[in-house]
């Protein structure tokens, strides 16, 4: 690299002054990073600002503090694949996912995707997940927890 003031060449990519001169030849990356922070937040505030969404700053202090917290891990449970059970009434699909254990309809999270639904369920000691996938064009009507089963109409 090749000094802009003296002229000097050979000097290394990560010197922020000219060893020659003495001039600052590149800002410090802690004033690159402070400047493309400030570059970005003032795109993105009036964006926030339009939907009233609050950022909260916060310093370098407080960042280490939460990256020297330890790791919270979630307990190990086995994780299981619930028997599922599909029949056709009408224009109707009715999935029926048995879970044992389950004790209450909180205890279960459903994500309808596309083309298939996430069941997850926690029991004290272990995960029910499954994937289930459903049939073209078909949509999530309604759901029901009941006798540690989980009926999915489907329409």
């Amino acid at each position: 690299m090749k000094c802009p003031y003296c002229g000097k060449d050979g000097l290394k990519d990560d010197y922020i002054y000219c060893p020659y001169c003495g001039k600052q030849i590149r800002k410090p990356i802690q004033q690159v990073m402070k400047e493309a922070v400030e570059d970005f937040m003032s795109f993105v505030k009036p964006i926030l600002n339009a939907f009233n969404i609050q950022i909260k700053e916060v310093s370098p202090k407080e960042i280490q503090k939460q990256l020297e917290k330890p790791e919270l891990k979630p307990p190990k449970k086995e994780v299981v694949e619930p028997e599922v059970a599909m029949k056709r009434e009408g224009g109707k699909v009715f999935i029926e996912v048995m879970l044992p254990g389950v004790k209450s309809e909180r205890d279960i999270y459903l994500y309808e995707m596309e083309e298939s639904v996430e069941v997850r369920a926690d029991t004290k000691n272990k995960t029910y997940f499954r994937v289930i996938s459903l049939p073209k064009n078909t949509r999530v009507l309604s759901t029901k927890f009941e006798s540690e089963k989980l009926q999915i109409v489907l329409w």
